[in-house]
């Protein structure tokens, strides 16, 4: 499984774990997605990411810092709600 978060982190998983994913562009290698943390669950997943986002929030107070936290945690969830379109056949009329 592969959801993309941002431009820069993805969670993926495979048959053992769920991982957090850096995005990479380096000059010799090209573009990449590099894991970077483990996970047993997806839920740890999550956490970690808005854990690892929240220490890097470059804020000078504490109002900023909640702003930031509340942004991140819109994204996380922004980014993990299902979207669903539904498209329903007309009936002919008889």
């Amino acid at each position: 499984m592969f959801l993309k978060i941002n431009n820069e982190y993805a969670i993926v998983s495979d048959v053992n774990c769920w991982a957090i994913s850096n995005f990479k562009n380096e000059p010799k290698q090209g573009e990449f997605w590099k894991q970077i943390a483990w996970y047993s669950t997806l839920e740890g997943a999550v956490n970690g990411l808005l854990q690892r986002e929240i220490r890097c929030l470059e804020v000078d107070s504490l109002s900023e810092a909640i702003k930031g936290v509340s942004r991140l945690s819109e994204e996380l969830v922004g980014a993990l709600t299902p979207k669903y379109t539904i498209k329903l056949k007309k009936e002919k009329k008889k």
